[in-house]
């Protein structure tokens, strides 16, 4: 399920929600227990593309 590296280079939690097939509130849930990483670009939250592909591998991989 890996994104184009040159689409996207950070989504906005809403996106990443849809792409994880979750909903907004478990995104932040997740953010807020250092689960996901993330960055703020002008006082707006996004996560890495990168962080999104490595939380599918561990997981794919059964690792927390």
């Amino acid at each position: 399920m890996e994104i184009s590296k040159s689409e996207f280079v950070f989504v906005k939690p809403v996106r990443a929600a849809k792409l994880l097939d979750m909903s907004k509130s478990k995104i932040y849930e997740m953010i807020q227990r250092n689960e996901i990483p993330y960055v703020r670009l002008g006082g707006c939250l996004r996560i890495p593309v990168s962080a999104i592909d490595e939380l599918v591998a561990k997981a794919s991989r059964g690792e927390r």
